[in-house]
């Protein structure tokens, strides 16, 4: 059986020049000596844009703020709650936050293990207007569900499936 610290510690180290190290004594990930998540109790801890904060508060119900008497730094929530494509998506989005400007700018910096593949230019518009972003989106549809999209075809499919595929995942 895979605990959380094995689902956690698989995913983080997947991300470009990332360690594992300890905060208080609590098993934490480093992204250039910059901590970026780290899991209490159970508890994924994530550095993260109040924006991205936000997002997660309206997708996961178990998810919390986390704050400083200052500001909002990010947020928790129950890696049990997450399957294997959502908790690579918000590692992703957390060592893009927290990855120093040396990096390069969160878009110059590598891909995150959850972000869609290089596809076709009609297949990329196809899946961005109907709401798929990142692997966990691709992994929550059917094979069938986004060959019904105009511009999906065989070879796209062929493309996620090896991505998903690269990254540990799967199909629904």
């Amino acid at each position: 059986m895979t605990t959380e610290l094995q689902r956690v510690r698989a995913a983080a180290l997947q991300l470009a020049q990332v360690r594992e190290t300890t905060h208080f004594r609590m098993p934490a990930f480093t992204v250039a000596g910059r901590s970026f998540a780290s899991l209490k109790d159970e508890r994924l801890q994530l550095r993260l844009a109040e924006q991205d904060v936000e997002t997660l508060l309206a997708q996961q119900s178990g998810a919390e703020r986390i704050s400083t008497a200052r500001a909002v730094i990010g947020a928790s929530v129950p890696v049990a709650d997450l399957g294997d494509a959502v908790l690579l998506e918000w590692l992703g989005r957390s060592w893009r936050h927290r990855a120093p400007a040396a990096l390069g700018k969160p878009e110059d910096a590598p891909r995150a293990v959850g972000s869609l593949p290089d596809l076709p230019a009609p297949a990329q518009r196809a899946l961005a207007a109907s709401g798929v972003t990142s692997l966990a989106d691709v992994c929550a549809r059917s094979r069938a569900e986004l060959l019904a999209l105009h511009g999906v075809g065989p070879k796209a499919i062929r493309v996620l499936q090896e991505a998903i595929d690269g990254a540990g995942l799967r199909w629904q």
